[in-house]
């Protein structure tokens, strides 16, 4: 399974109750190509993932955080606008003090196939209601304005 990872040191804001930026410590070359925007591995390290991308979602700076302040082990599954795809990704804090380890995969094809799964399981959920109340002792009449 082709993984792209990164590693980030965390800039945490004064107060250290959040993440404010991140820098790139290292990536592989799948990083670059899935989620770095066409930067070498040279490129990136050292770069302040806020400068790099102007357009960013800052939301996994949370994930960011509990791994490096609280060592929690993450997986999740959300859209990323910096990548234009869905990532199944993993972050770990790093045994380097302050800097967390990101991998992920592209998840487009999984997310499509989950959210199919649950349309088919609530249409399936409706017919079943559907057909119990047809099946009711109540007129067919009353049945149909419970159903509607």
């Amino acid at each position: 399974v082709p993984v792209a990872y990164a590693i980030f040191r965390v800039k945490l804001s004064p107060a250290g109750d959040e993440i404010v930026d991140t820098e790139y410590v290292s990536a592989n070359q799948l990083y670059c190509e899935w989620g770095g925007h066409g930067y070498s591995q040279e490129a990136l390290i050292g770069r302040s993932f806020l400068e790099t991308f102007k357009s960013v979602n800052t939301a996994w700076f949370s994930y960011c955080y509990r791994a490096v302040v609280h060592g929690e082990k993450i997986h999740d599954v959300v859209y990323s606008p910096e990548a234009g795809h869905w990532l199944s990704f993993n972050l770990s804090p790093s045994p380097v003090e302050g800097c967390c380890v990101y991998a992920f995969t592209i998840a487009d094809d999984e997310r499509f196939e989950r959210e199919q799964m649950i349309v088919g399981l609530d249409t399936s959920d409706i017919i079943i209601s559907m057909a119990d109340a047809l099946n009711d002792e109540v007129s067919f009449e009353v049945a149909m304005n419970q159903l509607l």
